[in-house]
């Protein structure tokens, strides 16, 4: 009997499948169509569903058709099947239809609203920054810090599903029809997730596929990377193509041949500077304090301006309204601590600390493999014990700390006031315990004095000490509005404060005197700003404006006298500063071409009282969907930048630099046209991202200073500025692969940067620093249950660097530069291995869930030596019997980045 009821369900659910019935929940037809003719999709639907189309084919032979149906009777798949085509339908009976092409035809355009908030199912935690679309349209948004949402789709698009994705959660489907007015959609984890950082495209892509060089990259709650990732959860800028990560350092990055100070960082409005502790292992920011950051190598959007390479906008960590939480960790280099408080149903602060104050045990040593002198009067070679007495460098003591802190206020559902505040500060100690007569040397140099036959003699040690540091300190007010559908504004103030110092002593055993060198720059900025969105259809209308004032100084002095009594000081040795209110309007239209073509118009403008000048910022994009799969994608634009960071003989080899502000007389305005074109393919499993860029570079500057007296005979520095002009070229590309556990991308960047002077080289062009030919970046992840381990590999070929010998160092006492062509020569190529692994464990107390977090990582597996930039030291000998200039020394050496460094962290929550 049983199997006589087996045999009847088969049958009828075969019949269910194979005839189609109308009004009955037996039918069920799920079909997918992209371009296709018209006329071959209704001879397919007459031969497999017994429905008969009565038309002209001669009206119909030009039609594509794109639609996807979803279906519980003929009726309903044959309306979705046909909703979108030019076409009057008329039923003859249940299985026939006329169809009759309608040249005036329009598609019936109304929207629906789709509104709510993403949270874990369980816990009830917030879900930043999920993704939710349409699948088979191009209709999808990005949930904003708390996980809310608000999405506008044509009615056509009421019969399907809204699909909403996240890192870690099982993808949960929606049916438009049966959505509320309001959402609150609850995701499940899912034990076969990808590792935690997820890009803000669909969850998948890394890339955008409609806009060139944007990145919008998110934090999953589970902070798994690439080694040392606990620390700096800005690493993964260093992998995507078009990146100098050969610094190892974030804020000495080159974005598509640019440098480093032509990038702008911010933080929830706060624009930053030095945005490293301890020359890049860490960011400032503690991976607690973020959510996720947007980049930007091109296109930047109409609210960013001021800089000319890239853009990098932070989005710190909001608070939880719903549950307290605290967190705390440590690992070889820190200890950190955050904390969530529930103020009230409207109220909320969150805190991440971080801090160090440890003797750094990596091993930091400076390998000469380069001494060559050259005299005035006869060339020589000194003895290789020379380089090696220099070569003696300490380990510093380190001390850093970040805080991070917002304040969350939640007025009405469609208003909010956030309040963040951030504090950094740095400090690498070579001084030691310095009082009275205890200076211990840490750093020795041998002193030469020239005979009277021109040989350098040794005549004593000079003991040199050094301590530099950095602060970041900023705070901002955001008042967060949701005006009506479509339409929203951010209001804002913010203030920021930088410091740098370099304090460098020496002095001779034996002698009473000794000489004190302090370096300080500083950059204070404060303003306020507002910016619209208005979203019509397919459409968007943004505009705003920021006032801000800014203040850099820059200057040194020299102290002299005893160990004991520091009081004598001489006027300042370097004494710049500006300051300058900046006022900057934008507005750019978006506009959707028949769902196909994206065109994006903009522009900037900014006026800068310290120059009396407006600066234009004209930008444009388009973005071509030639299918689900490929897009087309292609921008220009103008960037200026008046905040400059001078390079003090950077084409030889960088030494110093300062902070300016552009003004009237010696600091320009710089500017750099982008222009650029790039493709986009995704799949499911795979997306190939390939970028071509083209930069033309407007107000270089370099600065080389000559050093004058005073009436009393002592020294002034008369800084000497050059101008130029150059270009960067080159080709990114990036391959990602997403399949089950298994994660990872590849980057390949091909790149060419020329800078060209009138004052140097002849005036003829030369490879800039910032010219690296070839680089190739891999990265992997695989999640194997509570483990996630990782390794990456990055090769970049040798950068430039200017060889110093005794010809160029008479052009620049001689102040003669275009006398000489500059002689370069390449760093070696740089290769690097990391690997990590992190152990995730649900830890149960008391019948709640805590969970832990312990992780391992090694960088630079293989310890290779890779150099940072050459370094040359340039002394100059006196001839003890006639006083004058006998001879020059010029000293080479390799600075090395780091070595393998292994670390362990551990983290834990509740």
């Amino acid at each position: 009997m049983l199997h006589f009821k087996n045999i009847c369900v088969i049958c009828l659910l075969t019949l269910a499948k194979l005839t189609p019935v109308f009004g009955q929940g037996l039918f069920q037809l799920k079909r997918s169509y992209e371009n296709e003719p018209l006329l071959e999709v209704l001879e397919e639907w007459e031969a497999s569903y017994g429905i008969r189309f009565t038309y002209s084919p001669n009206e119909l032979k030009d039609l594509k058709l794109s639609a996807e149906i979803d279906a519980e009777n003929l009726k309903e798949a044959v309306e979705q099947l046909l909703r979108d085509c030019p076409l009057d339908k008329k039923w003859s009976d249940k299985n026939s239809l006329l169809l009759r092409y309608n040249p005036n035809w329009t598609r019936p355009w109304k929207l629906l609203v789709l509104s709510g908030r993403v949270r874990d199912q369980h816990t009830g935690q917030r879900l930043s920054y999920a993704s939710l679309f349409v699948p088979g349209s191009r209709f999808g948004t990005t949930a904003d810090e708390n996980g809310s949402f608000f999405l506008q789709i044509p009615d056509t698009l009421s019969t399907q599903k809204l699909i909403c994705r996240y890192l870690g959660y099982k993808a949960k489907s929606i049916p438009i029809q049966s959505a509320k007015s309001f959402m609150e959609i609850g995701m499940v984890q899912d034990e076969n997730s990808l590792p935690a950082i997820e890009i803000e495209d669909l969850g998948k892509n890394l890339v955008s596929p409609l806009e060139n060089g944007k990145y919008d990259i998110k934090l999953g709650i589970q902070e798994n990377f690439i080694s040392l990732n606990q620390q700096n959860p800005l690493a993964l800028i260093q992998y995507l193509p078009g990146i100098n990560a050969t610094s190892e350092n974030l804020s000495q990055l080159s974005v598509r041949g640019g440098q480093r100070d032509e990038n702008l960082v911010m933080l929830d409005q706060i624009p930053l500077y030095n945005v490293d502790h301890y020359l890049g292992i860490f960011s400032i920011f503690s991976p607690d304090a973020v959510s996720g950051f947007s980049f930007y190598q091109t296109d930047f959007p109409i609210e960013y301006g001021g800089r000319t390479s890239s853009i990098l906008a932070i989005r710190g960590e909001n608070p939880d309204l719903e549950q307290n939480s605290f967190k705390v960790g440590a690992d070889l280099f820190s200890v950190n601590a955050s904390m969530n408080l529930v103020l009230n149903k409207k109220v909320g602060l969150y805190v991440s600390a971080r801090g160090s104050d440890t003797r750094i045990g990596t091993k930091f040593t400076t390998e000469f493999d380069e001494i060559e002198a050259r005299g005035v009067v006869e060339d020589k070679i000194l003895e290789d014990s020379l380089g090696r007495e220099v070569a003696n460098v300490p380990i510093p003591e380190l001390k850093f700390y970040d805080l991070y802190a917002k304040l969350y206020i939640k007025s009405s559902a469609k208003s909010r006031l956030e309040l963040t505040f951030f504090d950094s500060k740095d400090r690498m100690d070579f001084l030691g315990n310095v009082g009275g007569n205890k200076m211990p040397p840490k750093q020795i140099f041998p002193m030469r004095e020239l005979d009277s036959t021109g040989r350098p003699r040794p005549v004593g040690l000079n003991v040199v000490r050094h301590e530099t540091g950095w602060d970041n300190r900023g705070a901002s007010l955001s008042h967060i509005q949701n005006w009506s559908e479509g339409f929203s504004s951010k209001t804002y103030g913010f203030f920021s404060n930088y410091d740098r110092f370099f304090q460098y002593q020496t002095y001779r055993p034996g002698h009473p005197n000794f000489y004190q060198f302090n370096d300080t720059n500083q950059i204070r900025s404060y303003g306020i700003g507002h910016y619209s969105r208005l979203v019509k259809g397919l459409n968007t209308l943004e505009a705003g404006f920021s006032l801000k004032n800014m203040e850099v100084s820059y200057d040194k002095n020299i102290k002299e006298g005893g160990l004991a009594d520091s009081t004598k000081q001489r006027p300042k040795f370097v004494d710049l500063g500006n300051s300058s209110l900046v006022a900057e309007f934008y507005a750019s239209y978006t506009l959707w071409i028949k769902e196909r073509l994206r065109l994006k118009m903009g522009l900037r403008e900014t006026y800068l009282q310290s120059r009396d000048e407006w600066l234009h910022s004209p930008r444009v994009s388009a973005a071509f969907l030639l299918s689900e799969n490929l897009s087309l994608k292609a921008s220009a634009g103008i960037y200026n930048q008046y905040l400059r960071e001078i390079y003090q003989m950077s084409v030889f080899s960088t030494s110093e630099a300062y902070w300016s502000l552009a003004d009237d007389e010696a600091i320009s305005v710089s500017s750099a046209t982008h222009l650029s074109i790039g493709a986009n393919w995704s799949s499911s499993q795979l997306s190939f991202n390939v970028e071509y860029y083209y930069k033309s570079l407007d107000g270089l500057i370099n600065e080389s200073v000559i050093n004058n007296y005073d009436e009393q005979d002592r020294p002034l520095a008369v800084p000497v500025f050059f101008d130029g002009e150059g270009f960067s070229t080159g080709l990114d590309a990036n391959l990602q692969v997403s399949t089950g556990r298994y994660s990872a991308w590849f980057s390949y960047s091909l790149g060419f940067v020329r800078h060209q002077f009138d004052e140097l080289n002849k005036g003829e062009p030369f490879f800039a620093q910032e010219d690296q030919r070839h680089q190739f970046k891999l990265v992997n992840n695989y999640k194997l249950n509570k483990w996630n381990f990782s390794c990456s590999y990055i090769f970049g070929s040798g950068r430039p660097y200017l060889v110093w010998n005794a010809e160029l160092a008479e052009a620049v006492v001689d102040q003669d530069w275009r006398k000489i062509r500059l002689p370069q020569e390449r760093l070696p190529d740089y290769h690097r291995f990391d690997v990590g692994a992190t152990y995730m464990h649900d830890w149960k107390i008391n019948g709640k869930t805590v969970p832990i977090q312990l992780g391992a990582s090694i960088f630079n597996v293989f310890n290779r030596s890779n150099v940072s930039f050459k370094q040359f030291v340039v002394s100059v000998g006196q001839d003890t019997e006639v006083g004058n200039i006998g001879r020059t020394d010029v000293i080479g050496s390799r600075v090395p980045l780091l070595g393998a460094t292994p670390n362990l962290s551990f983290g834990i929550s509740f």
